[in-house]
């Protein structure tokens, strides 16, 4: 695949990302930017339990790390982060919650180098 291909999908999938869906799955729903990610870590462990009766353990790792991005997402912006400022990097979010004490330098150390 060209490197052109490359950056045409990529194109493609973030255009998918900035576009809002006409449908919100079921459960989500919420005008609560804090309360959305605390559901939608609710919904990643209820698919990742549902994997782990399927032997996917490596998804079920991944998505478990994602889980626990969601609720220190949902600390930050329980504790006034407007989610428009939330860090944009997995590395930034536990730097993020250490600095705002959410968690300590040690835990959120741990949490980016896994």
């Amino acid at each position: 695949m060209s490197g052109n291909r490359v950056e045409s999908l990529v194109d493609e999938v973030q255009a998918a990302f900035d576009h809002r869906p006409d449908e919100i799955e079921s459960g989500l729903h919420t005008n609560e930017a804090d309360v959305l990610q605390l559901r939608k870590s609710c919904r990643l462990l209820a698919g990742a339990e549902s994997l782990l009766d399927d032997g996917f353990y490596t998804i079920v790792i991944e998505t478990s790390f994602v889980a626990i991005e969601r609720v220190v997402e949902f600390k930050l912006l329980e504790g006034g982060v407007e989610p428009r400022d939330l860090p944009g990097t997995h590395p930034g979010v536990y730097t993020e919650a250490a600095r705002r004490g959410i968690l300590s330098e040690h835990v959120a150390a741990n949490l980016q180098d896994l």
